[in-house]
């Protein structure tokens, strides 16, 4: 069978017959060889070392071969003559398929295949079309702070997860991300985004986050990003998913807003609540707030546009991978850089099926048994599943895919890499 492949030979005196038997899945089998076997070490064996373990014992004149495999075996059993002889091929079938209920309408699925002649393995949580609730969560509850997947998954009580979005080293969010329809991050960056809507439906396409200011005397002043690094001239939203200040310098002018009442206006560094707002300005964008006081009212508007104003949720990664059933990787467009567009890798990705389901998908990468996927190919593989929109999330040694409190896939790091956000699945609670 190959190099990969193991070979057991069973010398015989006599012709003989066997009986094999397996379980469910193919990772174990017994085979039972009834007559005479030649010599005090009854079986030969050459070849590959894949199988976990081959164990050889006599029952009587039975000769018992039990083997179990690390993944799912193939075998074929070969009876010779002349010398009399069983020959036992052992090997990896060249695709793996299983799938197991977690929930009603939540799958847990594993596939093993070659992708042009390279080994990868794929695994994904489908969620049927109102079957359970699929949100991003914010490890910490605020920006900046980094958990595992499995650890987030256990705190939400999720039965599935995956990881989410891009972040800097520190731990800040990269992108547009919104939480229970409030704002957690947001970012002028035109790249795609995946939103839920109450009703649990899926809304996908670029997006960049339009947020105005509106001052007491109606001008509209643009709102340059939210919870993120205040740059120069610039005019961020700060709340409380930033923490509980803004922990900026003391060269802007912050506006402190409640139920949109203007509460105090000093120099950096302003306290937040989960009540309190605050517009951190400076240079250019400190002049349009120049005159402003106590008690005067100001509003915060978003302007994205009707399909996304029905999301609740919102995450924003890229690049998109399908459109409308059609393959569509939009690397360059979004200006994706090299380490993300280019190459294998591991990767993470949700998509849905014409159906309505929901797919979170993990591949692993970087090793000899899962090489992972460009986004070409990882699109033409979901596209192949019946995904007719979808999505690349963060991959690399940020992907992992976790079902009930277990960590499915292997992490290229050699562990569990924390992040700031993830994807969880919540199933549909009973009436």
């Amino acid at each position: 069978m190959g190099t990969s492949g193991l070979r057991i030979v069973v010398d015989l005196n006599e012709p003989s017959t066997y009986t094999e038997k397996s379980n469910s899945d193919q990772t174990e089998l017994t085979l039972t060889i009834q007559g005479a076997v030649k010599g005090d070490i009854p079986a030969t064996i050459a070849g590959g070392s894949f199988a976990k373990s081959v164990q050889l014992s006599k029952e009587g004149k039975a000769l018992i071969i039990k083997v179990k495999f690390a993944e799912s075996g193939n075998w074929d059993i070969l009876t010779l003559k002349g010398p009399d002889r069983i020959v036992l091929d052992l090997g990896e079938p060249p695709e793996v398929v299983r799938e197991s209920e977690i929930a009603p309408g939540i799958i847990s699925s594993y596939h093993k295949t070659t992708i042009n002649g390279k080994p990868v393995q794929i695994y994904a949580l489908k969620i049927a079309s109102g079957a359970g609730e699929i949100r991003p969560v914010l490890a910490g509850g605020e920006v900046g702070h980094r958990e595992t997947v499995s650890s987030l998954a256990k705190f939400w009580n999720a039965i599935g997860a995956v990881n989410g979005g891009y972040f800097a080293s520190n731990g800040q969010v990269i992108g547009n991300l919104k939480i229970d329809n409030q704002w957690v991050s947001g970012a002028g960056q035109n790249r795609t985004a995946w939103g839920f809507t109450k009703e649990g439906k899926n809304v996908v396409g670029t997006f960049s986050y339009q947020g105005k200011a509106v001052l007491p005397d109606k001008r509209e002043v643009t709102i340059d990003g939210i919870n993120v690094p205040r740059g120069d001239n610039q005019l961020v939203l700060y709340n409380f998913w930033q923490g509980r200040h803004t922990e900026t310098n003391e060269w802007g002018l912050e506006v402190q807003i409640e139920d949109q009442k203007i509460t105090s206006i000093r120099n950096g560094d302003s306290s937040l609540s989960r009540k309190e707002e605050v517009l951190s300005a400076h240079g250019q964008a400190a002049d349009l707030l120049f005159g402003l006081a106590p008690g005067e009212i100001v509003q915060i508007r978003d302007k994205n546009g009707n399909n996304w104003e029905k999301t609740i949720h919102l995450i924003s990664a890229g690049p998109r991978l399908i459109a409308d059933g059609k393959i569509k990787v939009t690397s360059r467009e979004e200006a994706f850089p090299a380490d993300i567009s280019v190459g294998r890798a591991p990767r993470t990705a949700i998509g849905e099926t014409a159906k309505g389901a929901t797919w979170l998908i993990v591949v692993d990468g970087r090793s000899q048994t899962s090489v992972g996927m460009t986004l070409e190919e990882l699109a033409k593989y979901l596209r192949d599943q019946g995904i007719v929109e979808a999505m690349n999330l963060d991959g690399g040694g940020s992907s992992a895919i976790v079902a009930e409190g277990q960590i499915l896939n292997s992490p290229s790091d050699g562990s569990e890499r924390r992040v700031p956000t993830a994807l969880i699945v919540v199933p549909k609670r009973g009436k």
